[in-house]
């Protein structure tokens, strides 16, 4: 049975687009180019205890998020209350596909989202925190 020339077409048209996503996919996460793309530019903003709790990490080894879990178990010994949840404020932008590999196997997403953490929002403020220190 002899394939048709329609059918072989598609077939390898899709492989053309496959190889070229996946060579798109290298180019964009293995070259500087990696880090002038927006996760380098905003932090992930955490809250707990309806939001008294509230820390940052900027993120891609600028900030590690083992200093938020650190800094969120010392919280929780000074308030007595091992069973405090950590929050994250942020949802992922799903059409940055640079970091899809962060997406699928970083702890961060497995912690709840919390809509409600305007005032952490409100908390990290970089220019007025800035302003602040030198008043």
């Amino acid at each position: 049975m002899k394939q048709q020339p329609k059918n072989r077409r598609k077939r390898v048209l899709r492989w053309v687009l496959g190889i070229l996503l996946m060579l798109f996919y290298v180019v964009i996460s293995m070259t500087p180019v990696n880090m002038l793309l927006p996760h380098n530019r905003s932090p992930y903003v955490y809250s707990a205890d309806n939001n008294e709790y509230c820390e940052f990490e900027l993120g891609k080894a600028q900030d590690p998020y083992g200093r938020v879990l650190s800094g969120f178990e010392a919280y929780k010994l000074k308030k007595g209350n091992p069973s405090l949840q950590l929050y994250r404020c942020f949802k992922p932008d799903w059409w940055q596909i640079w970091n899809w590999p962060d997406f699928l196997v970083h702890n961060r997403w497995y912690l709840p989202y919390n809509p409600d953490c305007e005032e952490c929002l409100k908390w990290y403020r970089p220019r007025e925190r800035m302003q602040n220190k030198v008043n």
